[in-house]
This record gives structure tokens, sequence and C-alpha cells, in this order.
């Protein structure tokens, strides 16, 4: 049976492993800059030979993710690889894995930030503005407190009584900022949506076997910042 234990650091373990799986948002920055010492710890873990692939339940694609890391001033070469929740949902519908409605071709009612792109439209689905025309809704991030959760259960209203199902490829209902912790993720707005997909096995599977985004192939952005 494994035994937890009290670590100081990573490298009291490295020897240990040779793949790293790292949060990002509150391990190694806080939405604008990287920590301290974050940088040279995943840098120093590659030195070692060790794989470190970065997890997000942002709901953009991987490879937008990994831009992202890149122009808060995470160099190229401090990881392999990178997976976040809008990546498996992505290959999901692709794979049907979810099966239906959550394929491509159908309608969709998307929940997301307008200045994102989530590359749904690439892989055959129609974004409507009506959401109870949608064949599903797609959760994949919060404007809020722009956009009040008073308003976001007014819009899911009609859908969630028509039964339209919803997919929530961002579950955080937390969100961390500079500030600290706030009430605006995006897996909030599931509370006010009908049959949200759950986690299951089959999207485990989906995680899994997703098509990582090796470091070397990422298009790389001038840096906005540059160490803490």
């Amino acid at each position: 049976m494994f035994a937890y234990q009290n670590i100081c650091g990573l490298e009291t373990i490295a020897d240990e492993f040779d793949l790293f799986l790292i949060d990002q948002f509150g391990v190694l920055h806080d939405g604008t800059r990287p920590y301290e010492g974050a940088i040279e710890c995943l840098i120093k873990l590659r030195s070692l030979g060790k794989s470190v692939v970065l997890l997000s339940n942002s709901g953009r694609r991987s490879t937008a993710n990994a831009d992202r890391l890149i122009s808060l001033g995470f160099p190229v070469e401090a990881f392999d690889h990178v997976v976040t929740s809008g990546e498996v949902a992505w290959q999901g519908i692709v794979t049907k894995t979810f099966g239906e409605p959550f394929v491509a071709g159908r309608k969709i009612f998307l929940l997301g930030h307008d200045d994102y792109n989530h590359g749904f439209e690439q892989i055959g689905l129609k974004i409507v503005l009506d959401p109870v025309a949608a064949d599903f809704i797609m959760i994949a991030a919060s404007s809020a407190p722009e956009i009040s959760f008073d308003e976001y259960r007014r819009i899911l209203s009609l859908p969630a009584a028509a039964h339209i199902p919803a997919l929530c490829c961002n579950p955080d209902r937390l969100m961390l900022t500079p500030d600290g912790l706030r009430i605006v993720g995006a897996g909030r707005c599931d509370l006010h949506a009908t049959s949200v997909l759950p986690p299951n096995s089959d999207i485990a599977r989906c995680g899994w076997h997703v098509s990582t985004v090796p470091a070397k192939d990422i298009t790389t952005k001038s840096p906005a910042h540059r160490g803490a």
C-alpha cells in the first residue's frame, strides 16, 4: 500500500520517477506570472532526463495553452507536453468517445470567451446563438464577474427545461487570481445546466490517449514576463 510522505521539494523524489505530471494554476503560476523557482524546477527535471507533462483544466486546446505558458515566461524547453481539459473535450468529440450528441456536426451553444479560439468549428460543430436550438451546451469558460451567475442561470434555464445536455470542459468552480481565489470558474455554470457529462472511465481513457503537444512543435511567442 502506498504510504504518503512529506517532502520539501521535488528534488527529494526526483530519482524515484521518470514522469512528472504537474498542474499549472496555483502550482507553477498565478495566471499572470511564474512563481519563484518554478521555471528552474522544470528545467532541472528535464536536465535529469525526466519527462514533464503540464496539466490544466483550461477549456482551450493544448497548443493555445502552451503558447500562453511561453508568453508568461516559461521556455519551450521546460516541458515535454501540455494536456488540457479543452483538448480532451476536442479529441473526445472527434473520436466519438462521449457518444451522442457530443459528436462532430452538431449544433452547440458555447459558453466561453469571445477572444478564445476553442477550435470547435474546425471539427464541424456549428455555434448557434440560441441555446434552445443547440444539440448540446458546451461550457468552456466563464466570463464572471462581467456576466453574473444570475445571468448564466437565466441563459441556461430554458435549455435545462428542454433537457438539452451539456459538456463542461472546464470544471473549475474557483479561479486563482493574483488577489487569491475567486468564485468565477466555468464549473459553476454546470450547476445551472442539466445532464452535464460527468467524469467517467471513457473520459479518463480519452485523456490518457489524447494527442499531447510536443514542446518542439509549439509556436513560440514573445514572453510577457521573465521570471517571478
